[in-house]
C-alpha cells in the first residue's frame, strides 16, 4: 500500500469498520490502515475522554461500556493520571452516562468507537504528555 491511489478504500473495504458508514473518499494513512487491521478481530472499545472547564480535551483510554470500563482505565492509568492532573481522588456520577470527576477534569465517554476515532483523527493520549513533560 505505497501509492496514495492504493491508500483510498472504497465502500466494500471500509465495510468491516462500520456497516453503515459509506465514505465518498477517504484518505488514511499506512499507519492508520494497520492500526485498523489489528483491530479487526477483537470487540468493539469505546473512547474515555477527559475535558478540562477550559476546553482541553485529552485521550484516557478506549475501554468497554460502563462504569467498570471506567473505573478499570482510570485505575490501570492511575499513576499517570495523577502525575498528570495532581488530583488522587476520583468521584463516580450516579449515571453511568454522566462519567466522573477528578479535580477540574470530567471523564466521560465521547460516543466515538476506537475504530472512529482512529479515522477522524485521536486525542493526545495524557501517559504521552506526561512522559514528554518528565523529559
Amino acid at each position: 500500500m505505497g501509492t496514495s491511489a492504493e491508500r483510498q478504500l472504497d465502500a466494500q473495504q471500509v465495510l468491516w469498520y462500520h456497516p453503515e458508514w459509506r465514505p465518498k473518499e477517504i484518505m488514511l494513512s499506512d499507519a492508520q490502515i494497520a492500526r485498523l487491521e489489528r483491530l479487526k478481530h477483537y470487540s468493539t472499545r469505546y473512547e474515555l475522554v477527559a475535558a478540562h472547564p477550559d476546553g482541553r480535551k485529552i485521550l484516557v483510554g478506549y475501554t468497554r461500556k460502563g462504569r467498570d470500563g471506567l473505573l478499570s482505565m482510570m485505575r490501570k492509568n492511575g499513576p499517570a493520571w495523577v502525575k498528570f492532573s495532581g488530583c488522587e481522588d476520583i468521584h463516580f456520577a450516579k449515571r453511568t452516562a454522566e462519567g466522573a470527576t477528578s479535580g477540574d477534569w470530567k471523564v466521560n465517554f465521547s460516543g466515538r468507537t476506537q475504530r472512529e476515532a482512529i479515522m477522524n483523527g485521536e486525542l493526545p493520549f495524557f501517559p504521552q504528555i506526561v512522559r514528554a513533560q518528565e523529559a
